[in-house]
């Protein structure tokens, strides 16, 4: 991934949510208490095709999950919780099906 001209290199692991916009993918990732978003002209579809298929839910059209850092969710607040320490919300509302749905 490349922002501002800085290459971003990462793991599959340490990807935490991905996050759709037409072709614009949202891509976040944590480092111990901190997130760092960066963008990639990809579809959702395209990237998740090159993540590891067991590792990376999908929810929805716009949004999927790493679910080996999932920690938690609120569907009124829309935000998902990463490994117990940072929380993301969600720019897309996802259904109370989905989220009850998630680690089944």
């Amino acid at each position: 991934m490349v922002k501002n001209g800085e290459y971003i290199y990462a793991r599959a692991n340490d990807i935490i949510m991905i996050e759709s916009c037409d072709h614009l993918v949202n891509v976040y990732l944590a480092y111990d208490d901190k997130i760092k978003r960066t963008m990639r002209y990809d579809t959702l579809k395209d990237f998740l095709s090159q993540l590891p298929q067991n590792q990376f839910i999908r929810l929805g059209r716009f949004c999927a999950v790493n679910v080996d850092r999932l920690s938690g969710g609120n569907y009124n607040q829309q935000s998902f919780e990463f490994d117990f320490k940072v929380s993301i919300k969600l720019k897309h509302a996802i259904s109370l099906a989905t989220f009850k749905n998630i680690g089944k």
